[in-house]
């Protein structure tokens, strides 16, 4: 979810991406950015969390994931800086 506009959220889905257009190889390092195109889609006050901007959203604390007990807890880990 992208905006609110008026007090009605405008939710998006990603259509493609575009990995090649806007990058380019610098000193032997690939840089630039990725191009997201999107598409607008319908909200859906029964799934979409309008406070948190999240479509399709889950809650944790209430929902059982099969094979998991408990809470578990999720990692990123990444290389290079944030």
């Amino acid at each position: 979810m992208l905006e609110i506009v008026a007090g009605k959220p405008r939710t998006y889905k990603v259509s493609s991406v575009d990995t090649i257009t806007e990058r380019f190889y610098e000193g032997g390092t690939t840089r630039g950015f990725l191009v997201l195109n999107l598409t607008q889609d319908l909200y859906n006050p029964n799934t979409d969390n309008m406070d948190l901007m999240i479509c399709d959203y889950v809650d944790p604390d209430i929902v059982d994931y099969p094979g998991l007990t408990g809470k578990s807890r999720v990692e990123i880990t990444y290389s290079g800086t944030p």
